[in-house]
């Protein structure tokens, strides 16, 4: 089982098919030279290894690439989306603390899908393929299972949707999670998810507003009193544990709301019963994790503003390790930058709110009392009023969670 929450997605929302016309030439029974790449011996264990978590049938992403059937059709805009690094998906820049679960392919592995799909696109002998064996994504020990109420069906009239569901892990003591894991019901629409511990009077008073729905609408964030998250998941991830020694405490009769974002873009929708699956301690962990936020929350974008920055700063209240970061923003946001005196933690210089997650350093920052952390948000506002923080759509958020022990 993977240690932190590792997503191997790839390809997964944005694709389209190729003309019939870029299709029309292809013989993949011609012969090839022994330098000219074919699907089975050379791309589909570079799709097995990168794609699949999103890629697969049945999957969120648009097209399975398991056999050559399924992958030739979108032989050209899958070498263009890998080329230019916008598949697979990750944000950051190399240019920060290293992070685990690193997407990006190699320029040899990048270099493998165009020669294929700019060339003679040739299959190869499909015996030489391994089968695809998911990873291990399951829990050591699975102490809860949570579902929704009831199974959840998104609007149709919407490509993103954005829904809470209150989460009960019906604690009668406080209790130390280290680790999670996230299953979606309806894997075809479900992009991702995000947890938020909350009380249950604050959860359902949200609940209680919508009473013709299952939950709530939660574009921006739960909307509940307690805005810290427990952490999130993507298509492809396996189960998330904490670093060992460390865990998030919950107290007793506490909830989670788990925020499920639904894409809707290839898919009609269908019924979703997503569950969630606790790991927690034995015995009381050495160290209490908290979910530290840095955060602007009085900025005001002028309108028609470009590359606009916001800044915040935090202070660290004393010695402390950080073993990993959750920047969040919305859709108007370029770029988000974490920073300070313990150097350079996460820089996206192309920020995209659909792809949102959480990322743990290979190695921790440690931070003594006093030491600086900063977070650096740029916006673009082509709208002709301010843009200010809030929960809406058409509202902004500057924030930055950073799993902290001390």
């Amino acid at each position: 089982m993977n240690r932190w929450s590792i997503p191997i997605v790839c390809l997964a929302v944005t694709l389209t098919g190729c003309s019939s016309q870029s299709m029309a030439k292809i013989d993949p029974t011609q012969p090839g030279t022994s330098t000219d790449p074919t699907f089975y011996a050379d791309v589909l264990p570079l799709a097995q290894k990168h794609c699949a978590g999103c890629h697969y049938p049945g999957g969120i992403g648009p097209f399975s690439m398991l056999t050559y059937e399924d992958a030739l059709p979108h032989a050209q805009v899958i070498a263009t989306e890998v080329e230019a690094g916008i598949m697979p998906p990750w944000l950051p820049s190399a240019t920060c603390r290293p992070l685990e679960g690193n997407r990006t392919m190699t320029a040899d592995e990048k270099a493998t899908f165009v020669s294929w799909a700019s060339g003679k696109k040739l299959q190869g002998d499909s015996s030489l393929a391994q089968p695809y064996v998911p990873a291990e994504t399951g829990l050591a020990r699975v102490d809860r299972t949570m579902a929704m109420a009831q199974a959840y069906t998104p609007p149709a009239n919407e490509t993103d949707h954005y829904q809470c569901f209150i989460l009960d892990p019906k604690l009668t003591a406080d209790a130390d999670l280290i680790a999670y894991n996230v299953k979606p019901g309806a894997a075809k629409e479900v992009h991702h998810v995000l947890l938020y511990p909350a009380s249950p009077a604050d959860a359902q008073q949200l609940d209680d507003a919508t009473p013709n729905e299952i939950g709530w609408t939660c574009f921006g964030g739960p909307g509940t009193s307690q805005t810290q998250t427990v952490g999130g998941w993507v298509p492809g991830s396996s189960a998330v544990t904490f670093p060992s020694t460390t865990g998030i405490q919950i107290p007793a009769g506490d909830v989670l709301v788990m925020q499920v974002h639904y894409n809707l873009n290839y898919t009609t929708p269908v019924p979703d019963l997503t569950t969630v699956e606790l790991e927690l301690a034995q015995t009381p962990v050495a160290l209490h994790a908290t979910m530290m936020m840095i955060l602007n929350n009085t900025f005001s974008v002028p309108p028609g503003a470009t590359n606009y920055e916001v800044n915040a700063s935090q202070q660290a209240p004393g010695a402390a390790t950080i073993w990993g970061v959750l920047p969040h923003a919305h859709t108007h946001a370029q770029k988000m930058h974490v920073d300070g005196d313990a150097g350079c933690m996460v820089d996206i210089a192309a920020w995209d709110f659909h792809w949102q997650q959480q990322y743990f350093f290979t190695s921790p920052a440690t931070v003594k009392k006093g030491d600086h952390i900063t977070l650096k948000c740029t916006y673009d506002n082509p709208g002709s009023v301010p843009l200010t923080w809030g929960e809406k759509t058409t509202d902004e958020m500057c924030l930055s969670f950073l799993y902290v022990t001390q």
